[in-house]
């Protein structure tokens, strides 16, 4: 009684995930303990067989093998109960739920099944907002804005534009951000799309005046994992905004860069409209948290009592 009808969804859908697409086997790669910093891969699998589907994930932490091992097979369980999912549109009054609130639904069956939320997506398909100017930046964040539908009209600028190392649908290559000089006055990096390696197309914005539409999409300072962003090589792992405005000599750069919607560039130019949406789930990430703290002290612990044994037997 208390879900909403909107164009895009009717009802409560549900879907499974076939046999032949749940995951099978997770690697998991992380910073192995020692001084040297290396990195290790602990892996864990469902089953014994060879032709599972295979997951390769990157965890940001000092792990013994044992610990990295138990983080893959608690993220491996986590994917087998996430087999089952659900969309379904809820009203304005059920509006302040988000990633990890629990609600229970009866599906067309009258059975009641409860489900935890994974991500919204009300910015995502909203109607389109001017994108924030000077006044705003200050006070744009991930969790108001990250996602939000905006639009700039204005003009490509002729600097090169930087291609940061990526991962889709469509293989490895690159992201193509272009520097976008907005009619407000101020420039914004649009996220063009993307393009393979080896692309040896034109990487020229479209020629005059135009409008970009896209998603709202924060800064990604630094770099990736354990891959470090080299402005004097030009080489890029994330879509750092300061870092690219600085090293292209761009002025009034916004702190946000904008994904832009598939078929708004030039023919045969970059293709948009890939963006992941991935809201910040906090309950996800207190929990991983919290488990490999756990992981850490179960670890010490057993040091300490190593420890203490060989005391004793050198009495």
């Amino acid at each position: 009684d208390d879900l909403a009808i909107n164009e895009e969804v009717q009802a409560l859908e549900t879907v499974r995930l076939s046999q032949a697409d749940l995951l099978g086997r997770l690697r998991v790669t992380h910073v192995a303990v020692g001084g040297d910093y290396t990195t290790a891969t602990a892996e864990a699998s469902l089953t014994d067989s060879g032709d599972e589907t295979v997951s390769d994930s990157e965890f940001a932490m000092v792990l013994t093998r044992s610990e990295g091992r138990a983080l893959a097979e608690r993220w491996l369980a986590e994917s087998v109960v996430s087999r089952d999912t659900a969309r379904f549109a809820l009203p304005p009054s059920q509006g302040d739920m988000g990633p990890g609130d629990v609600v229970r639904i009866h599906d067309s069956h009258g059975q009641s099944c409860r489900w935890r939320i994974d991500r919204v997506e009300r910015r995502v398909h909203a109607a389109p907002s001017p994108a924030p100017g000077p006044a705003q930046w200050r006070s744009v964040t991930a969790e108001s804005d990250e996602y939000r539908r905006v639009r700039v009209s204005g003009v490509f600028e002729q600097a090169k534009p930087a291609l940061t190392q990526a991962v889709t649908d469509l293989g490895a290559g690159y992201w193509v951000l272009s520097p976008f000089r907005t009619s407000e006055g101020f420039t914004v990096l649009i996220n063009r799309g993307f393009v393979p390696s080896g692309w040896r197309g034109d990487l020229d914005g479209p020629d005059g005046e135009t409008s970009v539409t896209g998603l709202l999409r924060i800064s990604e300072p630094k770099g990736g994992f354990l891959r470090s962003n080299d402005p004097a090589a030009d080489r890029w792992f994330s879509r750092d905004v300061q870092a690219i405005a600085a090293a292209r000599g761009l002025k009034d750069v916004a702190p946000y860069f904008i994904d832009a919607d598939a078929g708004g560039d030039r023919p045969g130019g970059p293709k948009g409209g890939l963006t992941v949406v991935a809201f910040h789930n906090n309950h996800l990430v207190y929990a991983l948290t919290w488990f490999s703290l756990a992981l850490m002290a179960a670890g010490a612990g057993a040091y300490m009592m190593r420890r203490e044994l060989r005391l004793r037997r050198g009495r």
